[in-house]
């Protein structure tokens, strides 16, 4: 077998990762951890079968003494993986010298912020529903909100992947690069409408069309960025005096008020597009957490 060069197989790996759909923010991040594990070895131009399972146990290792957290060394093994097993499929190397490796434990950690259904009003009530910025606003956090989509899903909707007379949402690639269908409340679908007439007005001032659903308010209307976006959902909890609530908030909020009102865990993990039902159990921790503070608070004999 010749020496298989580490630049090109590491090309052809990523442009794999984006045959299958993966998003570029995954595809980058696979990229930065496979680079940062040759940089370690010093292999970057020479033989990848050089690599073994104690070099990967190391770079773990000097990942967490550096200070790095469990889930970002975790995230980092799992890159690994996921490279070292394409490359061996495609005989570019003989073992996989991540077979075998433990993944350090992860401590168990609640959402560090889930809204009340009164703050969520509050911070419902902040944009301005008068205007075409105030009703996009509005729109953007009745969707996180309703459909419990991540930021990046929810700045990458498009016009098409709405259909609102069913009242739902087409996340046409979520983390993974799966797939999903969430369903709208009927004040997201109003919200939606709204800011549509807004969006629509925008345009056509400008005499331009644009598939992209959120738009910036100010000419010539492009398309709103992941940072505009979070700064909009942080800026209304701010006006509305809860402190800081990002996008995540409201998934978390979601997860747990659907779970509050009686919705199934599995219809939870559906609608978050969690590939484990582990990882949807999280919510009903925070309902055990706050039965426990409640009776803390209240019971006579706590």
């Amino acid at each position: 077998m010749s020496q298989p060069k580490p630049e090109r197989l590491l090309a052809d790996y990523l442009a794999a990762l984006a045959v299958r759909g993966l998003a570029p923010d995954t595809r980058r991040g696979r990229e930065n951890a496979v680079r940062a594990f040759l940089a370690r070895l010093g292999i970057e131009r020479k033989d990848l079968r050089a690599a073994v399972r104690a070099d990967v146990e190391a770079h773990a290792a000097a990942l967490l003494t550096e200070g790095r957290e469990a889930s970002t060394v975790r995230a980092h093994l799992a890159a690994l993986r996921g490279f070292y097993a394409w490359a061996e499929a495609a005989d570019a190397v003989l073992v996989n010298p991540c077979v075998g490796v433990a993944l350090p434990k992860l401590p168990e950690r609640l959402p560090r912020r889930v809204l009340t259904a009164a703050e969520v009003a509050q911070v419902l009530a902040q944009p301005d529903a008068g205007t075409g910025k105030g009703a996009r606003d509005r729109a953007l956090l009745e969707v996180l909100y309703t459909a419990g989509l991540r930021r990046a899903e929810v700045v990458a909707l498009g016009v098409h992947d709405l259909d609102l007379s069913a009242g739902l949402v087409r996340v046409a690639r979520g983390k993974g690069g799966r797939g999903r269908v969430a369903p709208l409340g009927a004040s997201a679908v109003a919200a939606l409408r709204a800011y549509l007439d807004a969006r629509r007005v925008w345009l056509e001032a400008v005499g331009r069309s644009e598939s992209a659903l959120w738009l910036s308010p100010i000419r010539p209307h492009g398309p709103l960025k992941k940072e505009a976006a979070a700064l909009i959902v942080r800026r209304c909890a701010a006006r509305a005096g809860i402190g800081r609530a990002g996008a995540h908030a409201w998934r978390h909020t979601c997860a747990t008020h659907l779970l509050r009102g009686g919705a199934s865990l599995a219809y939870v993990q559906r609608l978050l597009g969690h590939r484990s039902l582990k990882t949807t159990q999280i919510y009903t921790r925070v309902e055990v957490g706050e039965v426990r503070a409640t009776v803390q608070a209240s019971h006579p004999r706590r």
